[in-house]
């Protein structure tokens, strides 16, 4: 430790500048920059259209609070859950960590309802079954976005062929292809019966 420490100034300093950062939230605004940076090298546009949203239980160590932490029923297990959401790319949007007691859907209204005002661009968001009943309904009402429910049956030939049976044109015009409006994906998704499946095709 020693040896990597002589590469840094006295640690109140060091510490004054971490805090600075912090304060300004200065760590959110780097990420997002570099995933900004990512996503044009990579081809896409900077802000995305698309992400997935999923979460996952893990154990609390044993100096963890049981304020905060919870049980998983599903999972069997005693700890914290993380709620993440990510572009198609896999890079980070945003992040809640809950007792693992917490369901999906309610920490999934508060997750999406933050990313969907830092990110307006984003008009589609895919999830496993453990998101369905009245949030996809509140996403389309309050956040003007589609969360297409992806079940694990469907599988993935099934997917393509419904992917490829849409015609972009019913909700897209060729002058915005890499962006689709949250209006005209909500206008499609309710003619379509609300299929998950067919508005995977716009990402």
């Amino acid at each position: 430790m020693a040896g990597h420490a002589c590469h840094f100034g006295p640690w109140e300093r060091v510490y004054a500048f971490f805090r600075r950062g912090r304060n300004h939230d200065l760590v959110r605004e780097f990420h997002d920059r570099l995933r900004r940076l990512v996503r044009e090298r990579a081809g896409r546009d900077s802000e995305p259209g698309a992400g997935v949203i999923d979460s996952r239980s893990v154990k609390a160590d044993a100096v963890v609070g049981s304020d905060s932490r919870g049980f998983d029923g599903g999972k069997l297990i005693n700890g914290r859950k993380r709620h993440v959401v990510v572009d198609t790319l896999g890079l980070l949007l945003a992040v809640m960590v809950t007792a693992a007691d917490v369901g999906d859907r309610s920490a999934a209204q508060v997750l999406l309802t933050q990313v969907t005002a830092a990110h307006h661009l984003l008009a589609l968001v895919w999830a496993d079954g453990g998101y369905t009943g009245s949030l996809v309904e509140y996403c389309l009402a309050a956040l003007a976005l589609v969360l297409a429910i992806v079940k694990r049956s469907d599988g993935h030939a099934r997917h393509r062929r419904a992917a490829q049976a849409v015609d972009r044109r019913a909700v897209l015009r060729p002058s915005d292809a890499k962006s689709p409006s949250r209006a005209r994906l909500r206008a499609f998704h309710r003619q379509r019966g609300g299929d998950g499946l067919l508005v995977s095709a716009y990402t």
